[in-house]
């Protein structure tokens, strides 16, 4: 009777003590998640000022950068609503479940921390947008360029994101998702007494597998649609990974 007072004592006390940690972690999410994207860059009105790269021949032909004409494809393969309920909303509700199913019970750390790393990564990648302000390649038509009076003619939204591709918030997203998931499970993986080795290093490739997988196919597909330059995703890519490891 003693031991299970105990145990309920410290059971209790551990809930008190994450709590803390967990709003801190979602604290930071929304400030990483939504300042940097909706606030500054929404604001950032030297953006619209930007004159877009062009040059003039003698003859009044106006050539264009072929870097930055690419064909605009809108909405994109993976739109930006998929995108979050795979990397953060299903990532949630799969932590909550695994870590709710083990011993002890510690889900609000677990999804604290894992709110802490999106928020971080999500922060940090919006922010660089801001200083790099590296057009897309398809910054002519998503800018609305017009030949006849070579300028932009696009909403000031459209021209302030004609310019944030550096670097790939797809990419550095889906990549912390995956290397947080992918330690995440693997670790309990490996520490579960249920399964033995052979089964134990056939489910951490299946989870590897599947979860880089699905982040190496958001990458590629904003290369396959004109929204990004290949170092664009190559720098989200490793930003998430670090952010999360």
């Amino acid at each position: 009777f003693d031991d299970q007072e105990e145990q309920q004592r410290y059971r209790k006390s551990r809930r008190g003590a994450d709590l803390p940690q967990l709003l801190i972690g979602i604290l930071l999410f929304f400030i990483g998640a939504l300042i940097p994207k909706y606030y500054f860059q929404s604001h950032n009105d030297k953006l619209l000022e930007t004159v877009p790269p062009f040059q003039v021949t003698s003859s009044g032909d106006t050539i264009l950068d072929f870097l930055l004409n690419d064909e605009l494809v809108d909405p994109p393969t993976i739109p930006s609503s998929l995108l979050t309920w795979t990397s953060v909303w299903i990532p949630v509700m799969l932590l909550v479940i695994v870590e709710s199913l083990a011993l002890p019970r510690r889900p609000a750390i677990v999804v604290g921390a894992f709110l802490f790393a999106i928020g971080v990564s999500e922060g940090v990648t919006q922010s660089i947008k801001l200083i790099v302000h590296r057009k897309r390649p398809n910054f002519y038509q998503l800018c609305g360029f017009q030949l006849s009076t070579r300028t932009c003619t696009a909403s000031p939204e459209r021209i302030r994101e004609a310019q944030f591709s550096f670097p790939s918030g797809h990419s550095s997203l889906s990549a912390c998702c995956t290397v947080f998931l992918s330690l995440f499970l693997v670790a309990k993986t490996i520490h579960s007494q249920r399964l033995n080795t052979t089964q134990k290093r056939l489910m951490a490739w299946m989870i590897c597998t599947l979860l880089w997988g699905w982040s190496l196919l958001v990458a590629v597909s904003r290369l396959v649609d004109h929204w990004h330059h290949p170092s664009d995703i190559v720098a989200g890519l490793l930003l998430g990974s670090v952010v999360a490891g």
